[in-house]
Parts: structure tokens; sequence; C-alpha cells
């Protein structure tokens, strides 16, 4: 019994050890886009739930940055499509999607319209 209560310890501390880097590997990294243009910025995100624990809904946040890096607008959304809209004068812009935990990004596309 004792040798049992042993193995089952080890096999719970294993668990608690690898937990963060199960955890880590259910989000998909993010996807990033580089556009020129003004006016009306239209980003659609196509996206997926890589487990239940978010209730299987995906969800992530959209972020354009100038081309050379400053943070300008954010926008969260989610389901398996959405669409972000921004309006920006003239420039190169750096469009990224980032993932919230257990959703994979599998495409986005960023047009001026």
């Amino acid at each position: 019994m004792k040798k049992r209560m042993m193995s089952i310890m080890l096999l719970s501390a294993i668990m608690m050890a690898l937990l963060p880097v199960l955890s880590a590997s259910a989000t998909i990294g993010s996807l990033t886009r580089t556009v020129s243009g003004s006016g009306t910025l239209k980003v659609t995100v196509h996206a997926v739930a890589s487990a239940t624990e978010d209730g299987g809904n995906p969800s992530w946040s959209v972020v354009v940055r100038t081309a050379s890096g400053q943070y300008l607008l954010e926008q969260a959304n989610g389901g398996s499509i959405g669409y972000s809209y921004f309006t920006l004068p003239s420039g190169v812009y750096n469009v990224t999607a980032y993932p919230s935990a257990y959703t994979a990004i599998t495409s986005m596309q960023a047009v001026f319209e």
C-alpha cells in the first residue's frame, strides 16, 4: 500500500510539473501582416478553439502598430471568423492577431477598403 501511495504521489508531482508546458502548447502563435494605405483597414481572422476549457469559443485581439513598432490601436474579438475595422491615415502598418489561451488562429487578412 505504501509503495502504491508513493507511485501516486510521484505521478502527481510529474503532472504538476508538466501542466504549465501543456497549457502553453495549447495556444498557437500570433500572425502578423504588413499593410500600407489609408482609410478603413479591415482585418479578417479565422480561428478555432483548440480545447473546450474556454467553452469552445475562440477569441483573440488584433493590434495595429506603425512600421517602427509604435502601438496604435487594439480590438478584442472572437468566434470562428471575426472582423476588426480601423480608420488610419496613410502609412505602413503591422497588424498582429494574438490568440487567447486555447485558441488557434488559422489565417488572417488585413486590407484597406
